[in-house]
């Protein structure tokens, strides 16, 4: 008998509050405009610095790996470049929407030192590009992880540390593949020894 009383005056009390916040709510008890309300943490320096290192280096990925298909001579790069601007096209779309939706204006021009290894390697060709662009894979997937690794323990917004937490695992894996000189279906068919 309490517990009817008590959800009866609750209801009253929601219904009366409702015309006066001009809220609505829902049939199951909810306001409807609910997911409209903005989180009170908002955004730190550490999620829009994240999230342009994010954009800066799934951009310096496609071009490095654009490059890869026009320069790279060994099979293996040039399956491994695919894979990176299949999967860093997909991250920097994810991105994107992520800034809309939090109201983060992304930079979209390239640091002074990536443009400088995108420069470097326009300019070699063969085994020598070879060289440089797994070596450029591995420490550029080294950097990123490490730097979604701060995300996820210093970022304040939820749906970016998400992004960083979502990511990782795949980063890792390409830096992974480009030791193991793999790509994501396995060995290239013709394998070089490491080097």
């Amino acid at each position: 008998m309490k517990t009817t009383l008590l959800i009866a005056g609750l209801a009253i009390s929601l219904s009366s509050l409702a015309p006066a916040q001009n809220v609505r709510i829902s049939q199951d008890g909810r306001p409807e405009n609910m997911a409209r309300i903005p989180p009170k943490a908002g955004i730190n320096a550490q999620d829009r610095k994240f999230m342009n290192f994010a954009c800066h280096s799934n951009a310096f990925e496609i071009m490095s790996s654009e490059l890869a298909l026009q320069r790279a001579q060994s099979e293996w790069a040039r399956n491994f470049a695919r894979d990176m601007i299949r999967e860093h096209t997909m991250a920097q779309n994810e991105l994107k929407m992520l800034a809309r939706e939090k109201g983060v204006q992304l930079d979209q021009t390239l640091p002074k030192k990536m443009q400088a290894e995108l420069d470097r390697l326009s300019r070699l060709s063969g085994a020598e590009f070879d060289r440089a662009y797994r070596d450029i894979q591995l420490k550029a997937h080294q950097e990123t992880a490490l730097m979604m690794e701060r995300q996820i323990k210093n970022g304040r917004d939820s749906m970016i540390r998400n992004y960083a937490v979502k990511s990782l695992p795949a980063v890792k894996k390409h830096r992974e593949m480009a030791m193991q000189r793999t790509t994501m279906m396995g060995h290239t068919t013709r394998m070089e020894p490491p080097k």
